[in-house]
């Protein structure tokens, strides 16, 4: 199965040794969508013990990231609406342990401004740690005001 995700304009099939998942971009039809994939996913399997018993045993396999569309909603409906064809997906950056996959979509979420950019589809940061929070207009003005 071929990839559709692409790393400095190259398509990619095999991810680099050691790593755990990437942070993307989709784009398409003027928006835009920042988010996370892991490579592998949190499965078990059930061994046979010598006294017959059957053990769970916890262990991680391939993910579907190759045909991996994100999980916004309002995204998936637009490329079912208007094909995958008129899309692209861009892996930003590889991260080699679960922690630097989270920090790098939160990063990159909040450096690009998804929060107040309506050609975002995003509607939280990372993973939806900031739901609670209300993006008023008058709130995402405050968040455009602050200087660094």
């Amino acid at each position: 199965m071929i990839s559709h995700w692409t790393y400095n304009g190259e398509v990619i099939d095999t991810p680099p040794p050691g790593a755990f998942g990437f942070i993307y971009m989709i784009e398409g039809h003027g928006r835009k969508y920042i988010g996370r994939k892991y490579l592998t996913k949190a499965a078990s399997r059930s061994i046979k013990q010598k006294n017959g018993i059957r053990k769970q045993r916890k262990t991680r396999i391939e993910s579907d990231w190759r045909v991996y569309m994100g999980s916004c909603k309002p995204l998936l409906e637009d490329i079912q609406k208007t094909g995958k064809d008129n899309y692209t997906f861009r892996i930003l950056a590889w991260g080699y342990t679960k922690g630097q996959v989270n920090t790098l979509e939160v990063f990159a979420q909040i450096k690009a401004g998804v929060m107040v950019d309506s050609a975002f589809y995003n509607d939280a940061v990372g993973s939806g740690q900031f739901r609670g929070v209300k993006f008023t207009d008058e709130f995402k003005e405050i968040i455009k005001s602050i200087k660094s």
